[in-house]
């Protein structure tokens, strides 16, 4: 079933599930991701009877200037059909998403109380200024809510200019062009009032990163959020699994689309220096994320 922003707020792809038929789940993936790698990042939780709405982010031509800030209301919105969908029955409503569409999650669940269980992948627990894959500054946030966008923390770094940058990486054995993105987060300080309140969720969440994350610092966001978690008395479910050997794909398969498969293989030193370990965490990925919704 296709769901459009002119007559329903949002743009998405429902499919009713068979098994667990008192749970919904909305599968963000990342932020800008066309309709058809969204099923084939998320056919994993159809494949397990899950009820699925896909929900399609920032018009779903990646991330650009004119889909920046990608809308939290989205979400709001597809919660609202969700309810008018199933009315009269008592459904649960989970969400899932990986790197910016982990973010979204997260944000989403400590936004709107009907999100009662998360589960996300490579995530950050800072919200950046949104920019390109080449690095442009858009100089606002990533996500808005109400119209406005949420803080941010402003890439600083990027004031030193790409070249010197790249050179600078280059020279540093940790990172290299292909932990560039690595390199500029580890260096980027965050502003405290772009964290996003995970404590502020009424739900269950799930946490899951690779080990030492080629895109982002992944596994020491799992760990602060974790902790944030627990200093606050958090009476939900907590869960975190850190892959020794993993890569920043989790959440969806490792080739789950062709051309971005063969772009992840070329680009993430995880994948090429252990392709077997990577795509072992990716699987296991989605059969924890399966785990943990049976169990919610």
């Amino acid at each position: 079933m296709d769901l459009t922003v002119k007559e329903h707020g949002f743009d998405a792809c429902f499919y009713e599930g068979k098994r667990h038929r008192d749970k919904v789940i909305i599968y963000i993936g990342c932020c800008g991701m066309t309709g058809g790698e969204l099923i084939a990042g998320g056919r994993f939780l159809l494949g397990a009877g899950y009820s699925v709405l896909f929900l399609q982010t920032g018009g779903g031509q990646g991330i650009t200037e004119e889909s920046c800030p990608v809308s939290l209301d989205d979400a709001g919105h597809a919660i609202a059909w969700i309810r008018r969908y199933f009315a009269g029955r008592t459904v649960k409503i989970g969400m899932t998403g990986f790197y910016l569409g982990a973010q979204y999650a997260l944000l989403c669940a400590a936004k709107f109380p009907d999100i009662g269980c998360v589960a996300v992948c490579s995530a950050y627990d800072y919200v950046m200024e949104a920019i390109d894959k080449k690095s442009v500054r858009f100089r606002t946030s990533f996500f808005q809510h109400q119209g406005k966008p949420v803080p941010f923390s402003p890439w600083f770094i990027l004031e030193e200019g790409m070249v010197r940058l790249t050179l600078k990486s280059l020279k540093d054995k940790r990172y290299g062009l292909g932990r560039f993105s690595r390199y500029l987060y580890d260096r980027n300080l965050p502003v405290p009032k772009s964290r996003i309140l995970v404590e502020n969720m009424r739900a269950d969440v799930l946490f899951l990163s690779a080990e030492n994350d080629d895109i982002l610092p992944a596994e020491t966001a799992a760990q602060r959020m974790c902790d944030t978690l627990k200093k606050a008395g958090y009476p939900y479910r907590v869960r975190v699994k850190i892959y020794e050997n993993g890569s920043h794909v989790l959440g969806r398969p490792l080739d789950f689309d062709s051309r971005r498969g063969k772009q992840m293989k070329k680009k993430l030193p995880a994948v090429m220096k252990n392709p077997k370990a990577a795509k072992e965490a990716a699987d296991d990925s989605m059969i924890q994320i399966i785990r943990f919704f049976q169990t919610w």
